[in-house]
């Protein structure tokens, strides 16, 4: 996966997609060896710059990024900028406000553990992308972000989960 995200941001460098899909896996990947809270401090902040702060998402994934470092104040100061911004779901703001919870009693994303199963849905997902079985990547991967464009970063990051087939 880490690949694939790296080869998405060497096509399309100047969109913010891809900075904020390596952000966000180098900051909330559950396996230690791939996270790497300054290198997705340095994505997260080029998202924003090419989002010209406007976007809630990488506001958000930016904060992510902030609590993996453990400046668990500058996470709670840029998950709140994300929430006073135009264009999340209601369940995306839901989602916020328990990561803004968490940074508050200094709990990093990576930090969340399973969910009453051997893997939470982010690693049943990257462990399913890894095996090529994009089916099951994508239903776990939806059950936190829901496949509707309209509400959700899915359709956005959809096309980097899948580089090379066309829409």
């Amino acid at each position: 996966a880490l690949q694939e995200l790296r080869r998405a941001l060497e096509r399309f460098q100047r969109s913010e997609v891809p900075h904020l899909g390596l952000a966000w896996f180098l900051a909330t990947c559950p396996e230690d060896t791939y996270r790497n809270g300054a290198e997705a401090v340095a994505e997260g902040l080029r998202a924003c710059e090419i989002s010209s702060w406007e976007d809630w998402a990488a506001v958000d994934v930016l904060g992510a990024a902030y609590a993996e470092t453990g400046e668990f104040d500058r996470a709670i100061e840029f998950v709140s900028l994300a929430l006073t911004l135009p264009g999340s779901s209601p369940k995306d703001r839901d989602l916020m406000q328990d990561r803004l919870s968490r940074y508050q009693a200094r709990i990093a994303i990576r930090d969340l553990g399973p969910l009453g199963r051997s893997r939470n849905p982010v690693e049943e997902g990257m462990h399913a992308y890894t095996r090529d079985d994009y089916d099951r990547a994508l239903l776990y991967l939806n059950a936190i972000l829901p496949p509707n464009p309209a509400e959700s970063l899915s359709d956005d990051l959809f096309q980097f989960l899948h580089g090379s087939q066309d829409a």
